[in-house]
């Protein structure tokens, strides 16, 4: 069972650094060592990386700040490529690429949802304008009918 859990970080989505290198079976450091190494190429293709930093509670009680970085699904599949193909990377990258689809899947049926809510919402203000525009006519046909009347009954007094 893999733990690449993919989130959205500023509208995109994103999986921890962290996760990556245990899933890769690899220190923390390491991971961010190699890239680190390869930043620049990194941001030029695929954009900025995402740095985050957690406090943390060491088994000693002392406070310690944990950097690590949100990866979108190209930049942390390119870092991997970047691996030795062991079998471990290969499962990694499998799985990398399986939490993605996953995370676009719940996207996607998200937004799906969301357009079905809207277009219902859009519907029904549509019945109510029609409603409303029939209500419209109905009243404007009987001030029409009042004011005829009221005409008809100023000229028969004047008569």
């Amino acid at each position: 069972m893999s733990n690449l859990n993919v989130t959205k970080y500023e509208g995109v989505l994103v999986v921890d650094s962290r996760l990556i290198a245990q899933e890769l079976g690899i220190k923390h450091k390491n991971f961010l060592a190699t890239l680190n190494k390869y930043i620049d190429e990194i941001e030029a293709d695929w954009g900025h990386v995402a740095f985050e930093t957690e406090t943390v509670i060491n088994s000693v009680g002392a406070s310690n700040c944990v950097k690590y970085a949100l990866l979108t699904e190209q930049q942390a599949t390119l870092l991997m490529t970047y691996s030795r193909n062991t079998f471990q990377v290969r499962l990694c990258k499998r799985q990398l690429v399986k939490a993605f689809d996953k995370a676009k899947e719940i996207q996607s049926s998200e937004l799906n949802l969301r357009i079905t809510e809207i277009e219902n919402k859009l519907e029904a203000a549509l019945r109510a304008i029609t409603s409303l525009s029939s209500a419209n006519a109905q009243l404007q046909s009987q001030v029409q009918n009042l004011l005829l009347h009221k005409i008809k009954l100023h000229c028969s007094w004047m008569e």
